[in-house]
This record gives structure tokens, sequence and C-alpha cells, in this order.
């Protein structure tokens, strides 16, 4: 459980279980669970966020939280394939904790997503020239949705031959993924000989029902002189 120290008037307390969404068996420990003040004002001197970590029983408790409208997340180690609560919805669940009373027995369902492995190849050192020459280059690889917040991710070493990354989307989301460079480098989709580079690449991801695991693979080119 968290306690916020120094905190004794128009306090609430907050407990419940993070569950799988199948079955709604315990996850155990690990879940990362945290509470965002729905609206905090500019001059508020109370903390606005709030986080603390599932007990072996995938039980959680927050003691001393000031009382107010919370938003609910909470989120499994990457490794588990289980969707980010918060990260892909517009609708988070609210909590309203009010002083002096204790809400208890608030369960989370998280799902089983897909886990998308993207990984871009630098056949050309496009990255690595970047950097040998003291310039600012960054790949960005961005996995968005129509129906739900982007989640994007970024790369920003310059060293590597092959850059790779996993994350979890939700089943029933179409997505798409897209790989950006910055400062001019181009990019093609893996296979494409140099003189097609593009600026960027772009790929809709098909997300059938069943599916566990979906690769997309980008690779790098110099531009062409």
């Amino acid at each position: 459980s968290i306690a916020v120290p120094g905190q004794t008037v128009g306090v609430a307390s907050f407990s419940g279980t993070v569950v799988a969404a199948e079955g709604a068996r315990s996850l155990g420990a690990g879940s990362v669970v945290t509470l965002t003040r729905e609206e905090v004002r500019w001059n508020d001197q109370t903390r606005s966020r709030f986080s603390t970590i599932t007990a072996a029983n995938g039980g959680f408790s927050f003691n001393g939280i000031p009382a107010g409208t919370y938003l609910v997340c909470a989120a499994r180690p990457e490794t588990e394939d289980y969707v980010d609560y918060c990260a892909w919805t517009l609708t988070p669940p609210r909590v309203v904790l009010r002083a002096g009373t204790a809400t208890a027995n608030f369960r989370i369902a998280l799902e089983k997503g897909v886990r998308v492995d993207v990984a871009v190849e630098d056949p050309d050192g496009v990255l690595r020239n970047y950097s040998a020459a003291r310039k600012r280059a960054l790949l960005k690889v961005h996995v968005t949705s129509n129906a739900v917040p982007p989640n994007a991710m970024q790369f920003s070493k310059a060293t590597l031959g092959r850059m790779e990354y996993s994350l979890t989307v939700p089943r029933r989301a179409a997505m798409r993924v897209a790989a950006i460079i910055e400062e001019g480098a181009d990019l093609a989709r893996a296979g494409e000989p140099p003189g097609l580079a593009k600026r960027s690449e772009a790929e809709e991801l098909v997300l059938p029902p069943g599916l566990e695991r979906r690769a997309v693979v980008f690779r790098l080119h110099a531009k062409k002189k």
C-alpha cells in the first residue's frame, strides 16, 4: 500500500485487485496501479498522481489520498502481453474518493493483446554516419489507431545496426505503424533498393482473431546521390 505523509484532513483510502479479463483470475504481484487526479488547479499544492505495485494476491491499496476524482490505470510488465490499461483508451475508469471514506473491492481487468515486434535495419549506417558527423538524427516509430490515443516509441541511439522494439496493442483496434527519420535521411520498406528509398514508410496492421504476434520490418537507406 501507499500512504501520503503529512496529509491528515480531507483524505480517503482506495483498494482493489488487478485481474485478467479472461476468467477474472488475479494477476498476482507486479502490476503498477496509478491514480491521477482528473482536474488539478494550477495553484493546487497537493500531489496529483500516486502509484503502487500489487502484492502477491493481486491486491493494491492507497491510504491518505487527497479527496477528489481520479483516473485509475494499471499495467503489467511488457513481457506478459497485457494491454496497458490507459495507453490505449480515451475513457479510463474514474473513481470519486470522498474525504473520510474508504473505497474497497475495486477491480481492474486487464486484457491480453497482440505483441507487435518492430525492427528497423540500418545496413548503410545512416544513423551511425549522422553520429560520426556530429549531426542529430532521430528515428521515430509510431504505432497509432483512429480509435485510441497514439502510442509512440522513439529510438535515439545512432550506433546500432538494427533496432528492435515490442509493444502490446489491443486486439479489437486496427493499427498503423510508421517509421520516420528526422533531418533528411530516407526510409524504405525492407527489401527495396536504395534508389526507391522514401522519407517515411507506414504499414497497416491486420490483427485477426487468434493472432498473438505480428512483425514489422523497416530498412534505412542512404540518400541516392
